[in-house]
């Protein structure tokens, strides 16, 4: 819950441990076991639907939408996005919410 609550803010391994109150190897280990991914993969996967979300239900530009999911550089955001489900922010956008 505080990860999707917080797309926008710093979500690092560090931040995330230092929420909870354990060492960043005891939060990896008890993430992977009960989730099947990195910390920091969850965080990445659910920053990029929120932003598929957001492009398929509002007019926001790009880069607001970058900024909301925790990414100051729209460029990175573009690069990550786009290998993540095949196609850019804009054709994303144009296609509904629809990937490959």
């Amino acid at each position: 819950r505080h990860i999707t609550n917080n797309l926008d803010q710093d979500l690092s391994l560090k931040s995330l441990a230092d929420y909870i109150g354990l060492s960043t190897s005891h939060l990896s280990s008890e993430f992977k076991r009960q989730f099947d991914c990195s910390p920091v993969d969850f965080v990445i996967k659910q920053r990029l639907e929120h932003a598929k979300y957001l492009l398929s239900n509002h007019m926001l530009r790009v880069n607001q939408i970058a900024q909301r999911v925790g990414y100051n550089d729209v460029f990175h955001f573009s690069r990550i996005f786009k290998k993540h489900f095949g196609v850019s922010p804009k054709i994303m956008r144009q296609q509904g919410g629809q990937d490959h």
